[in-house]
């Protein structure tokens, strides 16, 4: 009786110092984060630059695309050496096209990839400032912890108990 009275003492005197220590958790919305970054705001006008310089090279020839075909269409009898070109200046405006979406896609990517790495190197430097214990990743349709101070971490124990407890079912 003695032995279960002193447990249960132990464990209340546990609870309660664990009650004491209180954890600091921030909450991140990571979209709005990501849309306010400055570095972020900077390569997006790198993209737009490029946008609208691939833009003027591709509205040019789409515009000559344009012209041949009209005029193609007013002809009678359409030379074979015209509609060779027509079908050639046709098939790289397309490519041009193609190509241009495929290296903006990349560029965003590659931009994203670099923003995305340089919040993660600062949300430990973030935690270590405000004394955070846990960051929590708030957005979209996801929420994740970001952030957990190396104490907090209970794998090495929760790991011992799982395998324990497959152990002993077996």
């Amino acid at each position: 009786m003695k032995a279960k009275f002193f447990l249960l003492l132990i464990f209340v005197s546990l609870l309660f110092i664990s009650c004491q220590q209180r954890e600091t958790i921030i909450i991140l919305n990571i979209d709005r984060v990501f849309e306010e970054f400055d570095m972020q705001k900077e390569l997006r006008q790198s993209v737009d630059q490029f946008i609208s310089h691939e833009k003027g090279r591709s509205d040019s020839l789409t515009s000559v695309v344009n012209r041949m075909a009209d005029e193609l269409e007013n002809m009678e009898q359409v030379p074979a050496d015209k509609m060779s070109l027509y079908r050639e200046l046709f098939k790289r405006s397309s490519q041009e096209q193609v190509r241009f979406e495929e290296e903006k896609q990349k560029m965003v990517e590659e931009y994203d990839q670099m923003i995305i790495q340089r919040i993660n190197l600062n949300i430990p430097k973030f935690a270590e400032k405000t004394g955070a214990d846990i960051i929590i990743s708030m957005g979209g349709n996801y929420s994740a912890a970001l952030f957990v101070s190396p104490e907090k971490d209970l794998s090495e124990d929760f790991i011992k108990f799982i395998n324990a407890e497959y152990h002993d079912a077996l």
